[in-house]
């Protein structure tokens, strides 16, 4: 089933109109068309990073049925893995970032070529801090960010979850859920209501969009399908799967060698030659 396939059942179960979101995919596609060593517009992304292996538990998640009978998972706490505030050390244009929120808001300064805020959004030492900043973006205009944030914000989460093992790790646990960002007063990336209301599984009765959620769902579900080096971290450029297969190679190579060496020592003993000169003589 291809990625648009599957946007297409995630769209159908939640009540969407089909094929909503499908630029979404085509960023992904052009993300990681040359492995993971990418072009992010301003720069190129570094070799990834893999963080430790530590599992993060799903801290302010809401598990729901939707009226639809889908499963859907609700956050909206900084302290849950999938808010853009929540801790994921990323590298994109060579510059070192401590959230997602931070990326996003940074990429936004330059986008609109403020180059001092975008200075002080790096120097930012928090998410809330860096949103602050963003929204003093000189020469602002909202019809164009509107073109093209849901663009950078795809960006700001594949690196997000690209560049941090147990955060991927987190993410590919929800497999089978669409997930929903619950905020109450953002109709753009929410869904203009808390996990609380009642209302909250009604896709058809949300106030807002869910970009945020929607972009995470199809970001997951893009890095199962394409078969992403979610585990390995091995360089670009080099398929985990041929490296598998590399491996396993190795292993039945050493295996031959080890028969084929032991066959010719057996060969050598006087135990085996007695006893197939006796076999020769009782076969006459």
């Amino acid at each position: 089933m291809s990625d648009l396939d599957n946007l297409a059942n995630i769209d159908r179960t939640i009540g969407f109109p089909l094929g909503r979101g499908s630029g979404i995919i085509t960023v992904l596609e052009e993300l990681d068309k040359d492995g993971v060593s990418i072009k992010d517009g301003f720069g190129e992304a570094p070799r990834p990073f893999f963080s430790g292996e530590e599992d993060i538990p799903l801290m302010g998640t809401t598990p729901l049925k939707s009226t639809l009978g889908a499963d859907l998972l609700l956050f909206y706490s900084s302290s849950c893995v999938f808010s853009n505030f929540f801790p994921s050390p990323m590298t994109v244009d060579g510059r070192e970032f401590l959230s997602s929120e931070q990326y996003f808001m940074w990429i936004k300064a330059k986008t609109f070529k403020d180059e001092e805020k975008a200075e002080e959004i790096l120097s930012a030492g928090s998410p809330a801090e860096a949103k602050k900043l963003g929204r003093q973006v000189r020469n602002f205009k909202e019809e164009e960010w509107k073109g093209t944030s849901n663009r950078m914000m795809t960006v700001a989460c594949y690196r997000k979850f690209q560049q941090n093992r147990a955060l991927r790790k987190a993410l590919f646990s929800t497999a089978g859920a669409v997930l929903v960002e619950a905020s109450p007063r953002d109709r753009i990336w929410g869904i203009g209501m808390g996990a609380s209301n009642v209302h909250a599984a009604d896709p058809s009765k949300w106030r807002g969009s869910n970009k945020l959620g929607r972009i995470l769902t199809v970001i997951r579900e893009h890095m199962i399908s394409s078969k992403f080096l979610a585990m390995l971290p091995i360089t670009p450029h080099i398929s985990a799967f041929l490296f598998v297969e590399f491996l396993n190679c190795l292993f039945y190579l050493l295996i031959i060698l080890i028969l084929s060496k032991s066959n010719e020592l057996l060969l050598k003993t006087p135990f085996f030659k007695l006893f197939y000169s006796t076999g020769k003589c009782n076969a006459r």
